[in-house]
């Protein structure tokens, strides 16, 4: 745009007296594109702050979805040597008392991992058909139901299942934030809000 002081206004389809729906028509849809990626490049950071400060809370708030999952998927490990964990979960062994085995301590802390890498796989197949907010919103839900069953479990096979399918949302999350970040944000402030997603994943 010749004026980039002008960051924040309307474009001239926008403020034409014309329905939505009618806008989004043939060369008008080729209009707004154009005019919206053109002032994109041409934004500053503090200018696409100060245009597009909903789209920052977005942004932020889906990627909040990543913020425990790092402590949730090795949170499993810190229990193995609880004595009430390994009683109710373990092997009584003579002279030694009850321990949790080496086989499974490995399927207990790698299934969440198997879990999110079908979620992984599965958050493509499903922002494809349903839109990224519902399968957001979707897995949130599913997450809430199938935390009971890790917590309500009442052996080790429970558990491990309960592990693997909470891994499937969580493999949602860790997609989802930096993908929608990406397309609602301005190029000059993806790479801060994407690079904020793995922040947080990370530094949990």
């Amino acid at each position: 745009m010749s004026d980039i002081t002008k960051e924040a206004s309307p474009s001239r389809l926008e403020l034409e007296d014309v329905n939505l729906y009618l806008k989004m028509q043939g060369t008008n849809l080729n209009i707004a594109a154009k005019d919206g990626a053109e002032l994109e490049h041409h934004l500053s950071p503090w200018q696409a702050v100060k245009a597009y400060p909903m789209a920052i809370f977005w942004a932020v708030l889906v990627s909040m979805c990543v913020i425990m999952e790092g402590y949730d998927t090795i949170l499993i490990g810190n229990f193995y040597a609880y004595p009430t964990f390994v009683k109710k979960y373990g092997t009584y062994f003579p002279e030694v008392g009850y321990q949790l085995t080496a086989a499974w301590q490995v399927g207990l802390g790698n299934a969440s991992g198997v879990g999110a890498f079908f979620g992984v796989l599965l958050n493509g197949y499903l922002v494809g058909i349903f839109g990224q907010k519902r399968v957001l919103l979707g897995s949130l839900i599913v997450l809430s139901a199938l935390i009971f069953i890790t917590f309500f479990a009442p052996n080790i096979y429970v558990l491990t299942a309960g592990e693997a399918l909470c891994g499937l949302p969580w493999g949602v999350f860790a997609t989802i934030a930096p993908a929608y970040a990406s397309e609602v944000l301005p190029l000059s402030l993806r790479v801060y809000l994407t690079s904020y997603t793995n922040m947080v994943c990370t530094n949990t």
